[in-house]
């Protein structure tokens, strides 16, 4: 897995490229809380390139909001494919996030509408 930081305004970005898995879950979650841990409050993750998440992957984003709704900030999921949506929907974790179609698209909204 590869992860990638990008900052556009006050919105920074975590593009994740490969699956998250137990192997890989411990770098996204040291990405995600560092990126909180510097003062991040308005973060997408741009899920563009991920086609699987485990119960690990899950178990950090769950993480990742609990602090980012201490701090008042948000994570927004980007670039969802569909076997990542149905995870997501069936373990409702759709209602934890604001869903959009594009990175670009939630930098744009998240940019105008904090």
């Amino acid at each position: 897995m590869l992860l990638t930081e990008e900052k556009h305004d006050r919105v920074a970005v975590l593009c994740i490229d490969g699956r998250i898995d137990p192997v890989t879950s411990p770098a996204f979650e040291a990405a995600l809380l560092g990126m909180i841990q510097r003062g991040e409050r308005s973060v997408v993750l741009d899920f563009a390139k991920v086609g699987y998440i485990s119960s690990a992957g899950l178990r950090v984003l769950l993480i990742g909001a609990k602090k980012m709704k201490k701090c008042q900030g948000s994570i927004c999921l980007a670039a969802l494919q569909t076997s990542i949506k149905d995870v997501l929907a069936v373990t409702g974790f759709m209602n934890l996030f604001r869903l959009f179609k594009s990175k670009e698209s939630a930098v744009l909204e998240l940019t105008a509408n904090p």
